[in-house]
């Protein structure tokens, strides 16, 4: 079953976690950078399972009383 990104998926994302996945994915943005444009970069150079993943791992990242298990991916589950 295919899945799609609601179009303000990355918006949920603080600017510092958004910069930390464009340094991930190895996407220049200026310290400085806007959400927008980073979020924008993200969408344009990046796939829709790096995205995903990237906005799962900034928000288990955050400290919350609870938390979702890890995503299993296809070459764990194998």
């Amino acid at each position: 079953m295919l899945r799609v990104l609601p179009p303000g998926a990355l918006h949920v994302l603080w600017s510092e976690e958004l910069h930390r996945l464009c340094c991930k994915l190895g996407i220049k943005a200026p310290a400085r950078a806007t959400k927008d444009a980073m979020c924008r970069d993200i969408r344009w150079l990046a796939s829709g399972k790096e995205i995903t993943r990237g906005i799962c791992d900034a928000l288990r990242c955050r400290d919350c009383l609870e938390a979702d298990p890890p995503i299993e991916t296809e070459e764990a589950a194998a």
